[in-house]
């Protein structure tokens, strides 16, 4: 069994990318899967992910829910309804709703919990390490099938798929990608009428599926009841940072805000002006879209996706203003964070805000880089002077550290 990493104790077990793919390296997999090919990881070991969901933990963030079971769906050959659209009772439905769930899923309907991420603070802390190490968002969604029973037609996603078995066996169907790498720009797809799904496997407790997006896919459980977790993985697309770039061009530059010259439809001698204004358009972007700038945008971009990391952060800023030179800290874990040098001076970007900072802080900040889970003092990186103190407490404040 693969070993579970873990940050601390207080911060509890959660799955990286190397525990994610064992056998397989990460290496492995950015080289020869991510948005190529499926990748089929198989275990013999039940208990693989034990320390990520298991069923139970399933059961209580169903019954935790809510009378409205908000965020969750029952599905059946693809039609899907909210519980409290199924539930009985006139102004007391709502507190029905959980028993027409389970009266559905008796029945054969596979009742899905979207963001199990936001519901589950394994599967957060997880999601948080995931994304950082794809530099991408991950969003969790659960998906609970009784024997016998199939909840989705053949279909694909606009995103890449984990699918991790944590509970009994699936049997899956794929087929290659109608439309290579679909965008959430595009429709959702079903698969035509007639559409091959000529690859069979069976995912069984323990197992790994991963799908690059734009795969043809559906399951089916057989004599077993089946729970599995999906990674949705939605990484930063060149075509995204490009057409950002251009647009904050065109919000600058009222040259690309000008209309074309009227009636150039008809006139040879406009279109000829609208050619040169054009070619000259075009030149402007090429000078102002260099590699440089768009490998920052594409970083900040990375670092921005995702919820922010601020478990404790209640307590820090009880504590913050008690905090002295031998106060132990470090950097939150799974913290995204970008340390840019702009027209004004040092910036950390961290928690979708941009934090000026001072000389002082510049150098807490890239020691808590370098030192990882590491903890330090202001007392151990200088002479605990009170710049370094109060670029600390700053950094304490807005969660980018965090105390013991």
């Amino acid at each position: 069994m693969t070993a579970v990493h873990e940050i601390t104790d207080t911060e509890g077990t959660q799955f990286d990318l190397t525990a994610l793919l064992a056998p397989i390296s990460p290496e492995t997999f950015r080289a020869e899967y991510w948005e190529r090919q499926p990748l089929l990881v198989r275990r013999d070991d039940p208990g693989h992910y034990d320390g990520f969901l298991t069923l139970d933990d399933i059961d209580a963030m169903i019954s935790m829910a809510g009378a409205a079971l908000s965020d969750v769906m029952v599905v059946s050959d693809g039609k899907t309804w909210k519980p409290g659209e199924l539930a009985q009772g006139g102004r007391d439905a709502l507190t029905n709703s959980l028993a027409a769930l389970y009266e559905r899923y008796r029945a054969g309907s596979t009742v899905v919990l979207n963001y199990a991420h936001d519901r589950w603070e394994p599967l957060q802390r997880s999601a948080r390490r995931l994304g950082t190490e794809l530099g991408a968002l991950v969003r969790m969604n659960i998906y609970l099938t009784p024997p016998g029973s199939r909840g989705f037609k053949p279909h694909y996603d606009r995103h890449d798929v984990f699918v991790v078995q944590v509970h009994g066996s699936k049997q899956w169907q794929l087929g290659d990608p109608p439309y290579e790498l679909p965008l959430h720009e595009l429709p959702f797809g079903f698969a035509q009428e007639g559409t091959t799904l000529d690859r069979e496997i069976e995912l069984n407790a323990g197992d790994l599926l991963y799908l690059p997006r734009g795969t043809l896919h559906t399951a089916a459980t057989g004599a077993s009841a089946s729970a599995h977790v999906t990674l949705g993985v939605h990484p930063v697309i060149w075509g995204h940072v490009l057409a950002d770039a251009v647009q904050d061009i065109i919000l600058t530059d009222a040259r690309f805000r000008g209309g074309l010259p009227a009636g150039f439809t008809r006139d040879d001698a406009l279109r000829d002006q609208v050619g040169q204004t054009f070619a000259e358009l075009v030149e402007v972007l090429r000078e102002r879209l260099t590699p440089h700038e768009l490998t920052a945008r594409a970083a900040h971009r990375a670092t921005s996706n995702g919820s922010p990391a601020l478990r404790h952060q209640l307590l820090d800023l009880e504590r913050a203003a008690t905090l002295d030179a031998d106060t132990p800290v470090r950097r939150r874990p799974d913290t995204r964070s970008l340390l840019t040098e702009t027209a004004a001076g040092p910036v950390l970007r961290v928690h979708h805000k941009a934090i000026p900072l001072s000389a002082p802080a510049v150098r807490v900040v890239r020691h808590a880089e370098s030192a990882a889970a590491e903890w330090f003092s202001a007392a151990a990186i200088s002479d605990g002077s009170a710049d370094y103190l109060d670029a600390i407490r700053t950094l304490v404040s807005d969660g980018f550290l965090t105390l013991h």
